[in-house]
């Protein structure tokens, strides 16, 4: 590990104090020891919260290093969004990591603003869901599983507007109802839902 400036000048430092304390103490002027012990102390204690701080901003080092680079990202930008942004962000984390999904949602945000939505608000997370949204595309959570219920929701749907594919599979059930659920004219309609 390397020394730092400051504590290799308070290693300094109490070194000398150290050789003038054992002239003294051979010379035998003991008040002045007194004095200089006193010095000492006080020198080995500011060492200490010295390396102290040191340590603590190490491991705080390493421990940034091994976060996420969602986690990196809003440790960088502390301050600049509210809880429920980095909430939001967590949720989307090519938001941190792809340049242009930042930007498309920047404008979405803009946007939002301009047209008098409230920050934070819920329309406000659902236009930057929107636009998410059309950034990643339909097929993104095809794959996402349905629960019981809304599998059987999704079942009569696909019947009803598929009527010549009397049996179809699990699978194009579950795909053909996430691309409708994760649909922009989807978004769209919980966006004016929440407004």
């Amino acid at each position: 590990m390397t020394t730092s400036p400051q504590m290799a000048s308070l290693d300094a430092e109490l070194q000398r104090l150290q050789k003038e304390y054992a002239t003294t103490m051979a010379e035998g002027r003991f008040e002045e020891t007194a004095a200089m012990q006193a010095q000492i102390a006080t020198l080995a204690a500011r060492q200490e919260q010295q390396r102290q701080a040191e340590a603590q901003w190490i491991a705080q080092q390493k421990q940034y290093a091994a976060a996420s680079p969602v986690e990196q990202f809003l440790a960088s930008n502390r301050g600049q969004y509210t809880a429920e942004e980095e909430r939001w962000i967590r949720a989307h984390p090519q938001y941190a990591e792809q340049p242009g999904f930042q930007s498309h949602v920047v404008r979405a945000h803009q946007e939002a603003l301009n047209d008098g939505i409230q920050r934070g608000s819920n329309h406000y997370f659902a236009r930057l869901d929107r636009a998410a949204a059309r950034l990643m595309g339909e097929d993104a959570h095809a794959a996402q599983l349905l629960g019981p219920d809304e599998f059987d929701i999704a079942r009569s749907t696909y019947a009803a507007t598929h009527p010549d594919d009397p049996r179809p599979s699990d699978a194009d059930v579950q795909k053909y109802w996430n691309r409708a659920k994760y649909s922009d004219s989807a978004y769209r309609i919980r966006e004016n839902w929440v407004a």
